[in-house]
């Protein structure tokens, strides 16, 4: 991106779009416009909003959960993650209460508003054409993992809209510096307010910076050496030093926690866990995680954004009315090179680089609005011919081209996996298929609760006291403390059971060293006996039943408080 001080790029070509003569690498121009896109966007979210609400067939995963449960303690910041995914679902459930809708409301929220970020970014990026934007949108619909991101209310989705958003205002100060217009402050504080705001939710987000920065440094080197031309720069990296400005206050008054889960996650020294002991090394990791990509993304989705890459480059290359694909390019290379690196030495998770893809869209995007109208015609022109029609297609006997056959196979795919997530306890069910679905991760928990209501009142009719309950993980904490019918304060055990720390050793609320709980009844939801008996002072422990969600409960009469490490 250009500076604020003077233009450096020479004026682009003339634009295309409605009311221009010249249709551009992208034909004639289209009827497709935010009209469309707005249709689009607002029927979908609010299938989504009434599927979360009312026929969601799966329970609270435990990420959500526990994201949930800081939502009722909302803070600076918590011990793993930034205080974003918090402060949106604490904005959800004050509209729509502790509930199910409450809480992932706000993803249906964050999915409606990157999808039309994302129609915005492919107007800005063909010039204002509006069958772009359209494809663009529609394509991030498609996407499988996005689709779940805007179901589920884990940081992945408000992480992933803030990265689109922060993408726009860069392809406008982009635009803006080519047209000779120049960058204005405002644009720089609003792409340092947008970067802010998705490190808040996850701290990935500030991977898009590097990619930003090269393309800035590439195109406008020459200019930003004047002194002049640093103060943008300044401008965005002070906004974003004030908004991410949370996450350090908490880890400076807590002496820097997330740091050393951040070390733990590599397990690296000074984390909290244990340094990894060297393993053979494996090229199935690296395997999984491209396979994991092209699932994840959908194998023709993702052959359109290789595709249309490629396209974008060439008729940049040849000065047609298109603008940079480079920076698109750049926004996605350094997270999804920096996880394929990753996933070349050790385990890479499939949802990390997931956000490096929808900038990648764009250039799909543009090259189906240039081919979707000359397979369109093509169609028109067979269709007009006598029968017998000869055959004109690979697949079928009309006509076909490969930028329409990935197309029409991403919508299938795409429509596939929308519709699976809806049904998935009769997808989990399907040969094949279903021992691939993790059904046991989104189901049973409220079940589970009900039946530790049952043990919670026993206990409480037996001693006359409402007993602790103490959950071996933090994820059952967070779902026992969801669906129990009063949402009760659950205590997590899982630092005091040899594991590493939890959000939860740091909430006053929550602290099991507390004198004030010694001699209360108690109920565990989860782990051993023995290792109950080596971390705590219980006596006598008795064991209970097994719950729905496969977890053993025991209860005892009497807490001790933790037994010294």
């Amino acid at each position: 991106m250009a500076p604020t001080s003077e233009p450096v790029a020479p004026p682009s070509p003339p634009r295309t779009g409605p009311g221009t003569s010249d249709p551009g690498p992208f034909g004639e121009p289209s009827a497709l416009g935010w009209r469309h896109i707005l249709l689009l966007v607002g029927v979908v979210s609010l299938v989504r909003l009434l599927f979360v609400g009312w026929l969601s067939p799966i329970d609270l995963v435990g990420d959500e959960a526990q994201y949930w449960d800081w939502s009722r303690r909302l803070d600076w910041s918590y011990y793993s993650k930034g205080p974003g995914v918090a402060w949106l679902i604490a904005m959800g459930t004050a509209l729509f209460g502790d509930t199910e809708l409450g809480v992932r409301s706000a993803a249906v929220l964050m999915g409606a508003i990157g999808a039309l970020g994302m129609a915005r970014l492919g107007m800005l990026a063909s010039g204002g054409r509006g069958d772009v934007g359209f494809y663009a949108a529609v394509a991030f619909l498609l996407v499988p993992i996005f689709q779940a991101m805007a179901l589920i209310m884990t940081i992945d989705g408000p992480y992933l809209t803030f990265w689109v958003l922060a993408a726009v205002v860069a392809v406008s100060m982009d635009r803006r510096a080519v047209e000779g217009r120049g960058v204005p402050w405002w644009l720089w504080a609003a792409l340092g307010l947008w970067l802010g705001l998705s490190f808040l939710c996850k701290y990935t987000g500030l991977l898009l910076a590097p990619g930003l920065a090269a393309y800035g440094l590439w195109r406008y080197g020459g200019a930003l050496r004047r002194a002049a031309g640093w103060v943008g720069p300044v401008v965005c990296t002070a906004v974003f030093a004030l908004v991410a400005s949370p996450v350090a206050i908490w880890n400076y008054r807590h002496d820097w926690p997330t740091v050393r889960h951040l070390l733990g996650a590599i397990h690296l020294p000074g984390g909290d866990r244990s340094v990894a002991e060297p393993s053979p090394w494996t090229p199935l990791h690296l395997i999984e995680f491209v396979a994991a990509q092209i699932g994840l993304v959908g194998p023709f989705l993702l052959a359109l954004c290789i595709g249309g890459a490629v396209w974008a480059l060439r008729r940049h290359r040849r000065g047609e009315a298109i603008s940079d694909p480079r920076l698109m390019l750049l926004a996605a290379a350094p997270i999804l090179l920096l996880y394929l690196g990753v996933s070349v030495f050790t385990k890479a998770q499939a949802n990390w680089p997931m956000a490096g893809f929808a900038t990648l869209l764009i250039p799909a995007a543009q090259w189906m609005a240039a081919e979707l109208p000359r397979w369109r015609a093509m169609l028109a022109r067979w269709r007009a011919l006598p029968h017998p029609r000869p055959r004109w297609g690979w697949i079928r006997r009309a006509p076909e081209t490969p930028v329409q056959i990935a197309w029409h196979g991403a919508l299938v795919y795409g429509l596939i996996a929308g519709v699976g997530f809806l049904v998935l306890p009769l997808v989990a069910h399907l040969p094949l298929i279903g021992p691939l679905v993790p059904l046991h991760r989104v189901s049973g928990f409220e079940q589970a609760a009900m039946q530790v209501h049952e043990l919670r009142k026993q206990v409480r009719t037996e001693t006359g006291t409402d007993p602790l309950l103490i959950a071996a993980r933090y994820q059952r904490t967070a779902l026992m403390a969801f669906y129990l019918p009063d949402q009760p304060v659950v205590y997590c055990a899982q630092a005091h059971l040899g594991s590493r720390e939890t959000g939860y050793d740091y909430f006053a609320d929550t602290d099991l060293t507390d004198p004030a709980l010694h001699g209360r009844p108690v109920i565990l939801i989860g782990s051993s006996r023995q290792r109950w008996h080596d971390a705590f002072d219980l006596d006598p422990l008795q064991a209970g039943p097994t719950t729905a969600a496969g977890d053993r409960l025991y209860h005892a009469p009497r807490f001790g408080g933790p037994r010294p490490r």
